[in-house]
Formats: C-alpha cells, structure tokens, sequence
C-alpha cells in the first residue's frame, strides 16, 4: 500500500497485478510518498500481517483519518486464471516446497476460504474482491485492468496530476502454467466473486471436473461462506441464518468504476 500526501490518494497493491511496477511508477513520480511494505509483526494483535498488500477495509489501523486524509484510492485487477497461474509461480520460487509441486497438489493442500482470505503466507492467492469491496459494494473510486494497464496509467496521470510511467518490475521467466479440468473447476468456485465483480470470462471445465481443496479438519464450516451458497452474503451459521439479522441485497455492486 503506498499514500500520496499531497494527492491524498492510496494505491491498495492486489497481489500477482503489475503491484511492483506501479510501486516503482508511484516511488519516482512522487517520491514525497509514504509506502506501507513488508511483513511485521503486530503486538497489538499478536499477528504476523504483509502490509504490502493491505485491503481497503484495513487501512485506517496504519494510515490514521486525521494524519492521512484520503480522497482517492485505487488498484489492479487480473483475469483470476493467469493471476493464479503467475501466483503459482511465485510460490514455487520462494516458498522452498518440492520443486516437483504440481497445480493440482497445491489445491488439495493449501486451497480453503479461510486460509485464502487470512493467511498472509498465501496473500497471493487471496481473492481479489477481499482487497476492494466491503460486502458486496466496492469502496476503491479506480479500478483498472492489468490487460489494459497503459490506458489505466494514462487515467491515473491525469487523476495525480503528474505522469505515472510504467516500467517492468518484477517480471519472472515466462513460462505457462497449465491448468487442468479440475484446476479450471477450483479457480472458477474459489474465486466466483472475482468473476462476478470485475467480468472476466469463465472457462468451462469438462463434465466430471472436480473442485479440489484442503479436506481437513472443521470442512464442514466451509459452508458458510457466500462463495459456496452462491455469493449470498446474509449473517449464517450452520443451523440457519439468525432471526435478527436480513439478508443483505444479492446485488451486484454499481459502484464498481473500472477505468
């Protein structure tokens, strides 16, 4: 995350999004900017947390209303099968798993809701909605694409006032990541908010396609979040939703702005 005082504006980096060269971009056109990165630990919470990649909702524990005002805020969004595919990537460098890893193996392992959404080891493969939206609206005023990033930092030049110029951060060796049925079949149901949100399109896995995931212990409670009763977003528990809470409108944000 990076605040621009005098913009008073807040680059959210969503992780495996061109992050690293927008962060560049932003370091030389205003180097008067205050940058939140790298992993700390929290006393306040007890906690390990990758303030790089802080999500809108949580910016105020570190960039304080009075000290920080904030006008603007904004970020990238990928196509969720290359997004994996580039975080699958990263994960193989740097994690120091067997070399020898596959997709699908990584699935069953490491991929469940709760591990995706609050585990910062794994920040890469968060859905990208966590970072934007607050229930079902989003509250970042710019959203560009990472397939379309030129135009997005002649957008976001002309909101700063000064030339954001892309370079090339961060770019790994090239390589494809293949993705199975039954990889097609996980990204698309872990990931359904960020097709629903942002419109990508979905590839269609062949009949028989499973959803793979960690099957360990409390699996049941899996349940109850929106991706699996679908994108419902109404207060549950395994027993029912309570009396006193009403289901929150199944609408689509309309304040989604891309740029």
């Amino acid at each position: 995350m990076i605040y621009l005082p005098h913009q008073r504006a807040v680059f959210v980096h969503n992780p495996k999004c061109a992050g690293s060269s927008l962060v560049a971009a932003l370091d030389q056109a205003f180097p008067e900017r205050t940058r939140l990165w790298g992993r700390f630990y929290l006393p306040q919470q007890d906690l390990v947390r990758d303030i790089s990649h802080l999500r809108l909702d949580e910016m105020r524990q570190f960039l304080p209303a009075e000290q920080c005002p904030v006008e603007l805020t904004f970020g990238v969004v990928r196509d969720p099968y290359t997004r994996f595919a580039s975080a699958f990537k990263h994960f193989k460098k740097h994690s120091g798993c067997d070399p020898r890893l596959t997709v699908e193996q990584f699935m069953e392992q490491h991929f469940n809701h709760n591990t995706l959404r609050t585990d910062w080891r794994f920040v890469h493969f968060a859905p990208q909605y966590t970072f934007f939206f607050r229930s079902n609206w989003c509250c970042a005023d710019l959203l560009g694409r990472f397939e379309a990033l030129d135009a997005f930092a002649d957008t976001l030049s002309a909101r700063l006032g000064k030339a954001v110029k892309l370079g090339n951060e961060n770019v790994g060796e090239a390589y494809a990541v293949e993705l199975s049925d039954d990889a097609v079949a996980t990204i698309n149901h872990y990931y359904a908010n960020d097709f629903a949100y942002f419109g990508y399109a979905l590839r269609t896995p062949s009949p028989g396609a499973r959803v793979l995931g960690d099957q360990g212990l409390y699996r049941q409670f899996e349940a109850l979040w929106p991706v699996e009763r679908g994108l419902e977003i109404s207060a549950k528990t395994l027993r029912g939703t309570p009396a006193a809470d009403q289901p929150a409108s199944a609408e689509t944000s309309q304040s989604l702005r891309a740029a």
